[in-house]
């Protein structure tokens, strides 16, 4: 199956919130937002750097340098770029990581509707619809075609993932649906599970999810500085923003995880975050450690250039 792999840290928290540190559109004001990103390893070896080249509040292209044993530059590449119409992005091109594909979106009162996946490889796109209640998502559907292969027998299906959106206050439950369906219209390999997430003022504190097969809970806490990577235009490109913590209006300080899968004895993960600021607030390290109980260790550092 054909899956949309957003490796860059940053595009995929291309996400934002009900409202951001830029209200007044989706534009990125100056020195809101890195203009790089290093990322480390937990002995503070530099492992790779996204630039991003932003023109008018507009990202425009990222380019992705990797480094070497020795802290050279061993590939340089631009890896996305974006075509606007006015503020809003109609297309971005995505060249890395062993793939390529392009993106189109499609808006309605400024509201992304539809998100088509075209792959350089060939094949029918992917496509994502969404739709809305005033301000609010209510439902999103990733339509996925593939080829379904059975006794020397080969029909072309689709895999749909299906979330509703009910929302209560500070909680919205997500209903989700996965399954595929066959050209004589019967729908099989179903699975079902739904996702409760609690958010309060712009950040995702508690998720609780539950199937058939697994059970999961998530308690996130944060400080009260802006998120580099938060912005309008996020919140545009990927409605369901919420759903991760990196979609939160201020940074993650600790993660706490809790799962269970069926026949299987739980687990527990915990994650702490360190920031050093800049004057306006805005973080210009984070340090990610693993917390093993009676001891924390280093996993990631990120640096961010404005």
């Amino acid at each position: 199956m054909k899956k949309v792999i957003l490796s860059l840290m940053a595009i995929a928290a291309f996400v934002g919130c009900s409202k951001s540190n830029n209200d007044e559109g989706p534009t990125i004001p100056e020195g809101t937002y890195p203009k790089e990103i290093t990322y480390k390893d937990g002995k503070e070896k530099k492992l790779s750097k996204e630039t991003f080249n932003i023109q008018d509040g507009k990202i425009l292209s990222i380019v992705k340098e990797f480094y070497g044993r020795d802290g050279e530059t061993v590939e340089k590449k631009t890896v996305k770029t974006f075509s606007y119409n006015g503020d809003l992005p109609t297309k971005s091109v995505y060249e890395g990581d062993g793939q390529a594909y392009t993106e189109e979106y499609e808006y309605e009162s400024g509201k992304l509707t539809k998100k088509t996946v075209t792959y350089a490889g060939g094949g029918k796109p992917t496509v994502t619809t969404y739709s809305y209640e005033g301000d609010r998502l209510i439902r999103e559907v990733l339509a996925t075609p593939m080829k379904y292969s059975k006794e020397g027998r080969e029909e072309e299906v689709t895999q749909y993932n299906e979330k509703d959106f009910v929302h209560s206050g500070e909680r919205v439950t997500v209903n989700e649906k996965n399954y595929t369906k066959f050209k004589d219209g019967k729908e099989k390999y179903v699975n079902t599970l739904t996702s409760v997430f609690t958010i309060q003022g712009g950040n995702l504190m508690h998720r609780k999810t539950e199937s058939t097969s697994l059970k999961e809970e998530g308690t996130y806490t944060y400080d009260d500085k802006k998120n580099p990577t938060f912005s309008n235009l996020k919140k545009i490109l990927t409605p369901s923003y919420f759903m991760t913590s990196e979609g939160s209006r201020n940074n993650i300080l600790t993660k706490e995880i809790t799962s269970k899968a069926e026949n299987k004895e739980e687990s527990k993960q915990k994650y702490i975050y360190e920031y050093t600021y800049n004057d306006k607030g805005y973080p210009t390290t984070r340090k990610e450690y693993e917390d093993n109980g009676s001891s924390k260790e280093h996993i990631m550092t990120e640096e961010y250039t404005y």
